[in-house]
């Protein structure tokens, strides 16, 4: 009776550590941004990746991509952001793009045209516009769900009317622990599939061998039967013995 309570307790220890837990969290995702300087880049006439954000006051600055072509920001305004992780293909999507511009700052202008497309209609887009917003729909479709990846970024989206001049802020994405690098793609069907008949051919090949040798010849000439032997396998498998030879024990 005594362990039973002393089990009890302890589960309503934890349940209420971590509802205690879930409440911070609930806190924490609440951010007050404070946009402090834009880099040099310009794509379709305005500002582009990367703007440079205050985050709760904290020191230094960090960079954020934005993603809402139609509204407008000044450097020095401030407002209050709900901070979710990335979700559905868009969001996804830009967040391919956030990380590619960090790999590649060539790259920075049309990934940014790229993001503002996925979320708008009127963006001016033009071939490296469009070539990056297809890699970026290409990664997120051979990846879908890929906690690996995705959990490396955050949105911010503004808290109405918590701005502090001017109209709707704009929502951004972030990246978290610095930018990932590319991988491998996943390899064509094709390519997969003929090693994986290579090595059935070579096993079943290995096994007719492996009969051939175990049965006597005089065995198999009697019955009509002839296995000829097949060079395809490369060696022959541990397991096969012939019966009618004496095998010397290895020391």
């Amino acid at each position: 009776m005594n362990r039973l309570s002393a089990c009890a307790r302890f589960l309503l220890f934890a349940l209420c550590t971590v509802a205690i837990c879930n409440a911070h969290k609930a806190m924490a995702d609440t951010v007050t941004l404070k946009l402090m300087s834009t880099g040099s880049n310009t794509a379709d006439g305005v500002y582009a990746y990367p703007y440079f954000f205050s985050i709760n006051g904290a020191p230094g600055t960090t960079p954020l991509l934005c993603i809402s072509f139609n509204n407008e920001i000044t450097v020095g305004e401030s407002w209050t952001a709900t901070v979710t992780p990335v979700s559905g293909t868009a969001e996804e999507e830009a967040s391919w793009l956030l990380n590619d511009a960090n790999l590649h700052s060539a790259n920075d202008d049309a990934d940014q045209i790229a993001a503002w497309s996925l979320f708008a209609n009127n963006v001016p887009m033009d071939g490296s516009a469009d070539t990056q917003l297809a890699l970026a729909a290409a990664f997120v479709a051979a990846n879908p769900n890929d906690t690996s990846f995705y959990d490396h970024f955050s949105l911010y989206a503004p808290v109405d009317g918590t701005q502090s001049s001017g109209g709707d802020p704009q929502t951004f994405i972030g990246e978290s622990g610095g930018p990932i690098p590319e991988t491998v793609s996943p390899e064509p069907r094709s390519l997969l599939v003929f090693p994986l008949f290579t090595e059935v051919l070579n096993a079943g090949t290995a096994v007719l061998n492996c009969v051939r040798e175990r049965l006597p010849p005089l065995f198999l000439a009697r019955r009509g039967l002839f296995i000829p032997k097949i060079g395809f396998a490369q060696r022959r498998p541990k397991f096969c013995v012939p019966l009618h030879r004496h095998v010397a024990v290895e020391t």
